[in-house]
């Protein structure tokens, strides 16, 4: 009603300009439906406004026609500037949030994970709890499955993070296959007690194993570097004693193979003694059950059977590592008592072959280098066509 009574009083040209600045305001703000109905009142109050004020001729529809026309022109070329300017804006916050989040799982990524950790230590929030969550087997199941199994994988440890506690204040894709989480510390849980907590439910949830590392702010940490130094340190610790436990589980299961395959030579080795012991009994029960001339051999059949069971228990069962000084004869005797048996079944020949009298001493785990040495030998016998010779030669 103002800009109608300004034009009216006014019988100015330059009033449209008012009426547009009017328009552009109520666009501008996105009032969409406002800026609408202004637009048409306006381009009708204008109209009204100028027949009123002006005799009806030609030339005066010609002048209405022309001022209504830059009226349309310049809402138009106004909406596509707003247009344009809303899309660059919009463009513009998709960037921000793609240099802040993660693409695919959405969470924060490294770096503004370390600025908003950074903000909440500045607030002194009490105690908190760094935990790093690393997925063992995310890359042996991009391998096997794909890389969209283990994508699917990770934006499912992302949903599930969210659920799984309700003190987390702060999620992040910590890296490739690695999720850093703070924890509000209630109740003065411990470390342990989070992490118990977090594994209970999550790998039942997800399907696969994790790896956790922590730390606990201030007790363990005084500042955001030492608190994520102290929770990466553990992850390390504990990815390293997981590595261990499989290398010592293929070591031992290693092992039990070799053992099972020399299994049928050894069993015939020990069935020919047994034999022999079986033949001097049944000749001293015609005898009146008197041993005493088969004694020796009898006791050094037992003799042999006890070294080589001694033998196979010793080389199967698990032990810590124990590197000594100790002589390689020894062990190269050793593992030619162990495969001697098996070549005999399969029809070679071990040849031991030494220019040297004096022992050769090495640091070394024994029961690994028997290992090694039982290996490279089975792979001999196996390359093996028909039957042959295997030279060890010190």
């Amino acid at each position: 009603a103002l800009v109608i009574a300004i034009h009216w009083l006014s019988t100015l040209y330059w009033c449209l300009f008012i009426y547009l600045a009017v328009y552009s305001t109520a666009f501008y703000r996105k009032e969409k439906a406002y800026s609408n109905v202004f637009f048409i009142l306006s381009v009708c109050a204008y109209s009204i406004v100028r027949l009123a004020q002006s005799p009806l001729t030609n030339d005066e529809l010609v002048n209405i026609v022309f001022e209504i026309s830059i009226f349309f022109v310049f809402i138009y070329f106004f909406n596509h500037l707003i247009a344009s300017e809303q899309k660059n804006e919009l463009l513009y916050q998709e960037k921000s949030h793609l240099s802040r989040h993660d693409p695919l799982t959405g969470l924060i990524n490294y770096e503004e994970f370390h600025k908003r950790l950074d903000a909440i230590l500045a607030t002194k929030p009490g105690p908190l709890a760094l935990v790093i969550i690393d997925c063992n087997d995310l890359k042996s199941m991009n391998t096997e499955l794909g890389f969209h199994e283990g994508n699917r994988l990770l934006v499912q440890i992302a949903e599930q993070l969210k659920l799984v506690c309700s003190e987390i204040m702060l999620i992040s894709r910590y890296g490739g296959d690695e999720f850093a989480v703070v924890i509000r510390v209630t109740d003065n849980k411990s470390l342990d007690d989070i992490i118990a907590a977090l594994n209970a439910e999550l790998p039942q949830r997800i399907g696969i194993q994790l790896t956790y590392g922590g730390a606990i702010y201030p007790t363990q940490a005084k500042d955001k570097d030492e608190l994520i130094l102290a929770a990466e340190e553990h992850l390390y610790s504990m990815k390293r004693e997981l590595w261990l436990k499989r290398e010592e589980h293929m070591l031992r299961t290693e092992k039990l193979r070799v053992v099972g395959e020399l299994a049928s030579g050894m069993a015939h080795e020990i069935r020919n003694p047994l034999t022999t012991i079986k033949g001097f009994l049944q000749i001293s029960k015609q005898n009146g059950y008197s041993i005493e001339p088969w004694y020796p051999l009898i006791m050094h059949e037992i003799h042999r059977m006890s070294e080589l069971t001694a033998e196979f228990l010793s080389f199967s069962k698990p032990h810590v590592t124990n590197y000594k000084v100790q002589p390689i004869q020894e062990t190269i005797t050793r593992v030619i008592f162990l495969v001697e048996s098996e070549a005999n079944r399969l029809g070679h020949r071990i040849v031991y072959r030494s220019n040297i009298v004096k022992p050769v001493f090495i640091l070394m785990d024994q029961d690994k280098i028997v290992q090694l040495l039982l290996n490279l030998i089975k792979n001999s016998f196996e390359a093996i066509q028909g039957e042959g010779v295997v030279s060890i030669i010190l």
